[in-house]
């Protein structure tokens, strides 16, 4: 499998690429759809890039999948489709966030909120395939109802369950978010094996390179919310005083009102 990634810097997103080069067949994981919050326009320089590598390498695009609907920056997976084709997938808790903002935000009259904005909703252990290459669906709520961890050969695209090790773990102050919840993620994570490659939703580096992917064993050993000894009553404590600190991010209403419709 190649494996490829993309950062955009603005919003500290990570688009991941995965392709088979035997039937040259790729899905693209967290893809990213410019905007800009003064004007309240949108661009496509940071999807136009994973376009570009995609036609450039003639594959096709099969997946256009999402982690869970993100509070941070608008996905592109319209862009994607109407480009490229494929099919845009998330996890099956995105029926509970749709109802949950559904009178929280202007969706418009027409928002059934039952997930048919999506053309799969996927649930744990479901089984996706790119050419010869499985993709295993790994259900890892807590953060938001409908996240989710793609398993693929020893990588795990984790959404923003875990972040760089300095960074620690998701917030769990939206709506629908659960430390206790988010613990027991994590403890799925961190038991798959160590050398597996786990792959970043964002990274905010101030002093350091960005980074797309950490290891299991390094997260266990350094990561400032869940190296071992990795308890829930003092994890759940930790992220608690952490979230009450926190302001709302930047592009959390654009972000929402776009996501939770799949970027239609």
């Amino acid at each position: 499998m190649i494996h490829n990634t993309f950062h955009d810097v603005d919003t500290g997103t990570w688009t991941h690429v995965f392709a088979c080069p035997t039937e040259s067949t790729c899905i693209v994981i967290d893809s990213v759809l410019n905007y800009d919050a003064e004007t309240k326009t949108t661009n496509t320089e940071s999807i136009d890039q994973v376009i570009a590598l995609i036609e450039t390498n003639d594959w096709q695009l099969k997946y256009i999948l999402e982690t869970h609907a993100h509070a941070d920056h608008l996905t592109a997976a319209q862009i994607l489709k109407q480009r490229l084709g494929g099919e845009v997938c998330i996890g099956r808790g995105i029926v509970e966030v749709q109802q949950t903002f559904k009178d929280r935000l202007p969706l418009g009259d027409d928002f059934k909120a039952d997930g048919s904005d999506f053309d799969l909703l996927l649930s744990e252990g479901d089984v996706l395939c790119c050419g010869r290459f499985p993709i295993e669906v790994m259900t890892t709520p807590g953060h938001t109802s409908d996240s989710l961890t793609y398993l693929i050969e020893d990588f795990a695209v984790i959404g923003d369950t875990l972040f760089h090790p300095d960074s620690g773990s998701a917030r769990c102050d939206f709506p629908g978010g659960d430390a206790a919840v988010l613990y027991h993620s994590i403890k799925k994570i961190l038991s798959l094996p160590a050398d597996t490659k786990l792959c970043l939703a964002h990274d905010y580096p101030e002093n350091r390179a960005a980074v797309a992917t950490v290891s299991v064993a390094e997260q266990k050993e350094s990561n400032i919310h869940c190296k071992t000894p990795f308890e829930a009553e003092q994890y759940i404590a930790i992220r608690t005083q952490r979230d009450a600190q926190l302001d709302p991010p930047k592009l959390i209403k654009p972000s929402l009102i776009h996501n939770v419709k799949a970027g239609h």
